[in-house]
């Protein structure tokens, strides 16, 4: 399920829901979406310390190998996605996204 955020129209971005337990979802750019499971492998996902059992539960149930996904350690300001250097954002959808 992806749902469309609310941002300026310079920064347009989505996050795809990972479950309605939790708020924690996944950040991307529109021009680089991650809708389907498989896309993340390849790709450079920012991940804060502190949601590390989350990143780790969302490979686990999705039966992901994290060899093939490129974990980056990141804080909770969401430059690094904003500036490109990584395709996706682990985060809370009520925090990160309003930043950008």
């Amino acid at each position: 399920m992806t749902s469309s955020l609310l941002s300026p129209a310079a920064v347009p971005a989505s996050a795809p829901v990972t479950a309605s337990c939790t708020p924690a979802g996944w950040g991307t750019f529109t021009s680089n979406q991650l809708p389907e499971l498989i896309e993340f492998f390849g790709k450079k996902i920012g991940v804060q310390a502190a949601n590390e059992p989350i990143w780790k539960t969302f490979l686990k149930a999705n039966n992901l190998d994290a060899s093939k996904i490129t974990k980056v350690p990141v804080q909770f300001d969401p430059t690094p996605l904003a500036q490109k250097q990584v395709d996706g954002w682990l985060s809370y959808v009520t925090n990160e996204p309003n930043l950008l």
